[in-house]
């Protein structure tokens, strides 16, 4: 599996807060923090077509995803956008590998592993219907985890000691996310 590359799906929830900073020409300047839990899972595979042969890892991951960004956000009436960018602490909750095997005489076992807590940061492109009182954004999020080695060795020699754990986590995520944005 060295080197493959990890495709999958997810989810998060949680809650975001926002504080306008400062209005400018096009809009307003925005101090936002969220605290979310997210769950993700993907599958990598190495294979030999020409023996048959093929091993498949699935990682899952569960974790608190702390993003503090700056953005900027346009003054519209009933559509608005905005853009943000901002360091995130994502804390590990759980986590786990299993391995598959196709074409040998190994059964599928379960990797040990490790729900690491790391300091990456976090993309975001949004379009809102703005209502009376509220709004209703959808928003494209970028995550990268630049201390997620990009190596299946590397994950292994990053987190072993006397045995071999394996860090179960992500360097790149994406997500398309829905709310509702209420003023207080």
């Amino acid at each position: 599996m060295y080197g493959s590359g990890f495709a999958g799906g997810g989810f998060s929830a949680g809650v975001s807060g926002a504080w306008n900073w400062t209005t400018i020409e096009v809009g307003y300047l925005d101090v936002e923090l969220d605290v979310l839990y997210t769950f993700r899972s993907g599958t990598g595979y190495a294979e030999d077509s020409s023996a048959g042969q093929r091993q498949t890892v699935e990682l899952t991951s569960q974790y608190v995803q702390i993003p503090l960004r700056l953005g900027l956000r346009s003054r519209g009436e009933l559509l608005s956008w905005r853009v943000a960018a901002g360091p995130q602490l994502f804390v590990g909750i759980f986590s786990g590998a299993t391995v598959t095997y196709e074409g040998f005489d190994i059964a599928a076992e379960s990797l040990e592993t490790a729900a690491p807590t790391h300091v990456g940061a976090e993309f975001l492109l949004g379009l809102a219907y703005e209502g009376d009182g509220f709004s209703v954004p959808l928003e494209l999020r970028l995550d990268w985890d630049p201390m997620v080695p990009r190596s299946t060795r590397g994950r292994l020699e990053e987190v072993s000691g006397p045995s071999e754990t394996f860090s179960a986590a992500f360097d790149y995520g994406g997500s398309l996310m829905i709310g509702i944005d209420l003023a207080i």
